[in-house]
């Protein structure tokens, strides 16, 4: 848990690391709108994107995180806002001059040409390269994504990772500024898409060229991105890493849709005593260290822990009590359910170490990570 400041707010997000190199994209007040305006997609969108960056944008349907992405390709135009790519200014100009590659959802390959016509396309669309030149950056890439055996086949003849691979690939022999990449693994089965994830972040690392990566799906967010923008609303709610985003939520919001099983939630009261401040609810008085709550105003607020930072107590310790419910194995770990006067609370336990069934299971949280959140559901401390 982040110290609060000394107001008793949160303290603001942490800095971009200094970088020695200017940024490949910049996004200034970026906003989209639908329906003359009556629907907005995104807005005050401001982020750079730096050459060593893998950025994921995450969030729910709907959140513009898609929009965002087609504002950046130059497929939709924004209503306001600046873009620079290379420290050009990129606002207005057409998707094709923006030396973007975009890798849809749909893995859109041509069936009438084998891997090699498919890869070459864009080069004997847009450059000047001879036969011998396209043909050599080909199959470099080929190489790179270990499909070089596969130059002469049709696109029917691959399996579905071999088809997203030369998707890949097809955007990689252009050799953009950056690529921009729409949920293209979400048609892929479930270890093929932990594959293609793990694949194409170590394609960015060897690339040393920035990706934008579109997903709704948090743990492939987490899992391969380094710089995560959480969005809802058509607004960034936080920039991060993932071990930022997780711990040290900027809000509500962020600290319920991160992590899996989610977070536990009480409506609970502040209340400033002789004594110091304590947050209080029908279940647990919790008192708060002044380093910790600052001078947090007393009033509504809610408290939230992660399952992770829930563990059982001995009997008659502990903050509550509650009854299992149920018992999900996962792994080395099981989640637990627990009923504790009617409301749910899980929690995240050593395997085989709490039994379907019992009841009046002592409970806790730990003292140093949990979090408040104002009635607006910012972040107190």
């Amino acid at each position: 848990m982040s110290e609060a400041t000394t107001d008793g707010r949160r303290p603001e997000a942490k800095r971009e690391p200094d970088r020695s190199a200017e940024p490949v994209i910049s996004i200034r007040d970026l906003r989209k709108t639908f329906d003359g305006g009556e629907i907005i997609a995104c807005e005050d969108i401001e982020l750079d994107i730096y050459r060593e960056d893998f950025v994921v944008l995450l969030g729910p349907s709907g959140c513009g995180k898609t929009t965002t992405l087609r504002c950046i390709s130059g497929l939709e135009i924004p209503d306001g806002g600046q873009l620079l790519i290379d420290g050009v200014d990129m606002t207005g100009v057409k998707p094709k001059d923006r030396n973007l590659a975009f890798v849809f959802q749909s893995i859109a390959l041509f069936p009438h040409k084998d891997v090699r016509g498919n890869l070459r396309f864009g080069l004997d669309m847009s450059t000047d390269l001879s036969k011998a030149e396209k043909n050599e950056r080909v199959e470099e890439i080929a190489a790179m994504l270990g499909i070089e055996d596969k130059l002469d086949r049709k696109p029917a003849d691959l399996s579905g990772g071999q088809q997203q691979r030369v998707s890949l690939g097809r955007a990689m022999v252009m050799e953009p500024a950056a690529f921009l990449l729409d949920e293209p693994f979400s048609a892929l089965d479930a270890n093929l898409r932990k594959h293609m994830q793990t694949e194409v972040k170590e394609l960015q690392r060897r690339l040393e060229t920035p990706m934008v990566f579109v997903t709704h799906d948090q743990e492939e967010a987490m899992a391969i991105g380094d710089k995560i923008v959480i969005m809802d609303d058509g607004l960034i709610q936080q920039v991060g890493t993932p071990y930022e985003v997780f711990n040290e939520p900027t809000n509500r919001f962020v600290a319920d849709f991160i992590g899996s099983p989610s977070v536990n939630m009480f409506e609970s009261e502040l209340v400033r005593t002789d004594e110091g401040l304590t947050l209080s609810n029908d279940l647990f008085t919790l008192p708060v260290e002044d380093e910790v709550g600052g001078t947090a105003e007393p009033g509504a607020v809610t408290f939230g822990v992660r399952p992770q930072y829930v563990h059982v107590a001995e009997e008659g310790e502990g903050l509550f009590t509650g009854d299992v419910t149920l018992v999900e194995p996962q792994g080395d770990r099981d989640t637990v359910y627990f009923d504790v006067d009617g409301r749910e609370v899980r929690a995240v336990v050593p395997q085989n170490s709490v039994s379907a069934g019992r009841t009046d299971v002592a409970l806790d949280v730990d003292r140093d990570k949990f979090w408040v959140f104002d009635a607006e559901g910012d972040r107190l401390f």
